[in-house]
């Protein structure tokens, strides 16, 4: 068996990036392993969405390398493979709806490339994962915020991707709503098999839904006993 054939979706080797002098990330090491969360926390500024960024390849490091599946994907600044080409989903703070498209329409976006029945499939399974097949029709227009946040979670499961990363997607939703979401995201991971990193600023409405909790703090990964 080849070492890419046993690599975890996601590694992370000695990340370190500064803005403007001050040092964000120090040396971070991270390994995300198929079918587990990891919540991801501490203060607004501390560098928790800079990180996601890198290890999706939106922004880079000033050292470190990403590694998706056991393939390089960034070498210090250098970005050896696209976000597009990681393997990797993303869900914003914001849903980020387009106001055209109907939830269906949201959730089938990223499988262009596919077969129209496979695109099909793949968008049902997504919404019905994200429990919200019966507002496929529905405009961005007419959803709660609870809602919009399942869309966004779908559209991101549709491709499934071998790592998922959330930035505060709980942020701007009810505790009710937060613990939904939050069963919701944990079932995703263990059907779909993919490794998921939420960063999160409550926890607790995370309780029984995660693996293992990592604290950024000084820049550094630091894990968090509960």
């Amino acid at each position: 068996m080849s070492e890419t054939a046993v690599a975890p979706p996601l590694r992370a080797l000695g990340l370190s990036k500064a803005f403007a002098g001050r040092r964000v990330l120090q040396d971070v090491d991270l390994v995300l392993a198929p079918a587990t969360v990891t919540a991801l926390i501490g203060p607004s500024g501390v560098g928790k969405t800079t990180l996601l960024r890198i290890l999706a390849g939106l922004d880079l490091p000033d050292a470190g390398r990403v590694l998706c599946r056991g393939d390089l994907a960034t070498d210090g600044p250098r970005l050896l493979r696209e976000p597009h080409d990681r393997g990797i989903g993303m869900v914003f703070q914001q849903p980020a709806l387009w106001p055209h498209m109907s939830v269906g329409e949201q959730v089938a976006f990223g499988l262009w490339r596919l077969d129209e029945r496979t695109a099909a499939e793949r968008r049902d399974a997504a919404l019905a994962l994200a429990e919200i097949a019966a507002l496929a029709g529905a405009q961005p227009a007419r959803l709660s915020g609870g809602e919009a946040a399942r869309v966004a979670l779908a559209r991101a499961l549709a491709p499934l991707p071998a790592c998922l990363l959330l930035d505060e997607p709980l942020a701007h939703l009810d505790a009710r709503l937060r613990r939904d979401l939050a069963a919701t995201i944990r079932r995703a991971a263990t059907e779909t098999g993919a490794a998921v990193l939420i960063v999160t600023h409550t926890p607790d409405d995370l309780a029984g839904t995660v693996d293992r909790t990592l604290g950024l703090a000084d820049g550094r990964l630091v894990a968090v006993v509960p």
